[in-house]
């Protein structure tokens, strides 16, 4: 067999039953269906959406050199060079070993402002955040309101204040949405108020920092600025390990990601990365998993705890009476 490259080697196992026929048998095949053919040999065995199967041997394959090993009996070798001659192969190994092209990076715009974030300020409101730290996220220029569809835009900065991501939050449904061009190790995270110790809290979404920020508030006694919290914007750890460079401060990590199979299984993953990861100046991070008590994620569990204490009001009032 003639020396050829790895790639040229996948682009002849890629090479369908039906295509080589056609180029290199055409008299073997005969159309049996809308898009079915048989071999004229044994009709028996069908090709059809890419695949073949021979009906009274039971087996079948998806290439043509699954086809000339197992009904020509063909070894490996003698198989591939009848392709590599063959008129199939020449279309195939043209398309593996074409260069791609990369792709031109889209640039990073922040959508226009609203003049005001009146809808934003209510819909967050209604998910129970706390409007003193939405607040103080739209004067840090974190999150503002869309000016074209009124949606929540969760932006993230770098140390020198420069937009580098920003997230899309639909006000109405469950549209969410990065921004072209986003930089996603620089995702969402509630500025910082020097000094915010060393405890960073991360979590999948904005919303799900901010509601634990708020559900913070409530149990400290207002007390909610004082850790770090980032959000992943999904469960890539790309703007974690960003965050930690960032912040050599940082001495211990608290996973609050969604309490279902893939937020757990995130959260293990991440424990084991931060376990490898060399920290600047304590050795090695502390580590902790802390799962929505409530629910799936923060938000569930704010809402759990605003409800609970709105009952527990009720009953003090009748109480009282």
């Amino acid at each position: 067999m003639a020396k050829i490259s790895k790639e040229q080697l996948e682009a002849i196992r890629k090479i369908d039953l039906l295509t080589y026929m056609q180029s290199c048998e055409p008299t073997s095949i005969r159309k049996c269906g809308r898009e079915t053919y048989e071999l004229r040999e044994h009709d028996s065995l069908k090709i059809n959406n890419g695949k073949w199967y021979w009906f009274s041997r039971g087996f079948g394959g998806v290439s043509a050199l699954d086809f000339l090993i197992k009904v020509r009996n063909m070894d490996f070798v003698s198989a591939v060079n009848i392709l590599i001659d063959s008129r199939a192969s020449p279309i195939f190994i043209a398309e593996a070993i074409k260069p791609i092209k990369d792709k031109p990076k889209e640039k990073f715009v922040l959508p226009d402002k609203f003049w005001d974030n009146f809808r934003v300020i209510a819909y967050l409101i209604s998910r129970g955040i706390d409007r003193e730290i939405i607040n103080y996220c739209i004067e840090k220029r974190a999150l503002y309101e869309n000016k074209e569809h009124h949606s929540c835009v969760f932006v993230g900065r770098d140390k020198e204040n420069k937009a580098k991501f920003a997230c899309l939050r639909g006000i109405y449904g469950r549209y969410m949405k990065d921004l072209p061009g986003s930089d996603k190790s620089y995702s969402f995270s509630i500025p910082v108020k020097e000094p915010c110790g060393n405890s960073l809290y991360v979590f999948e979404s904005p919303i799900d920092a901010l509601s634990k920020a708020t559900v913070d508030k409530y149990e400290k006694g207002g007390d909610w600025n004082s850790v770090h919290r980032l959000s992943l914007g999904g469960t890539s750890d790309k703007a974690l390990m960003r965050y930690l460079s960032d912040y050599p401060e940082i001495s211990s990590v608290v996973l609050c990601l969604d309490n279902d199979k893939a937020g757990i299984e995130a959260a293990e993953k991440l424990i084991s990365k931060l376990e490898k990861t060399e920290h600047p100046l304590y050795g090695k991070y502390n580590v902790n998993i802390r799962l929505p008590t409530v629910g799936k994620d923060c938000n569930d569990m704010l809402k759990a705890i605003i409800n609970e204490n709105k009952i527990q009001h009720q009953k003090t009032k009748v109480q009282s009476l």
